[in-house]
This record gives C-alpha cells, structure tokens and sequence, in this order.
C-alpha cells in the first residue's frame, strides 16, 4: 500500500490590497510629503465648496419647504439646482459668493411671501 504524498502548496496566495498592511501590523506607509499637500488641497476645497455652496444648499433648501412642504419635488433638487448656480455664475471671489448666496435667498424669500400673500 502506497501512502500519498501530501503536496505542499507552493504557489502564493494571490496578491490582495491591503495584504501587506494587514502583515505589517495595519499599518500604512508614511505619507510622502506630495501625498500630504495633495490631502491638505482636497480637505481646502472641500471645506470652501462647504461653506460656500454648501450653505447656500442649506438655507434654500430649509426656505423652500416653508413653501412647497418637506416631501416637494423641488426638495429632492436643491443641491442639483445650487451647485448648477455656482458653476455658470463662476464666483470669482468671495464678495461674489456672498451676492450669489444673497440672490438665491431672496428669490426664496419672496417666492414664500408670494406664496403667503395668496392663502
């Protein structure tokens, strides 16, 4: 009776993101100090698209269900509807942001009125 050899298993398991890191403790390599401006850079225009269209997506959005209710077809379009806004007037500084915000509240703002006056 012949026993059977037991074959080792010499190929490598296949390469997966993160194996290393899971072997090297969880761990990720340093960041390069270009991997690190670049970061900062995203986290900058983030927070300046935040609080600036984002604020401006904020106020419309609460304005507007005073005057089409919260389950408004128009609620699901408020940011669509801002972020188009900022990208054709193209503020070019920040006394622009603040006029663009202004006119979109006030358009708001008197259609409510508009609306109030009519009930």
């Amino acid at each position: 009776m012949k026993r059977k050899k037991k074959h080792s298993n010499a190929k490598e398991a296949p390469s997966r993101p993160g194996a290393g890191a899971a072997a090297s403790g969880g761990q990720k390599p340093p960041e390069t100090e270009e991997e690190a401006k670049a970061r900062m850079e995203r986290m900058k225009a983030n927070a300046a698209f935040e609080h600036t269209c984002g604020v401006t997506v904020s106020l419309y959005g609460h304005q507007l269900e005073d005057v089409v209710g919260k389950d408004g077809t128009l609620n699901k379009s408020v940011t669509a509807f801002v972020v188009d806004l900022w990208e054709r007037f193209k503020p070019r500084d920040a006394v622009e942001e603040l006029l663009l915000t202004q006119m979109v509240q006030t358009h708001v703002r008197v259609m409510y009125l508009n609306a109030l006056a009519q009930k």
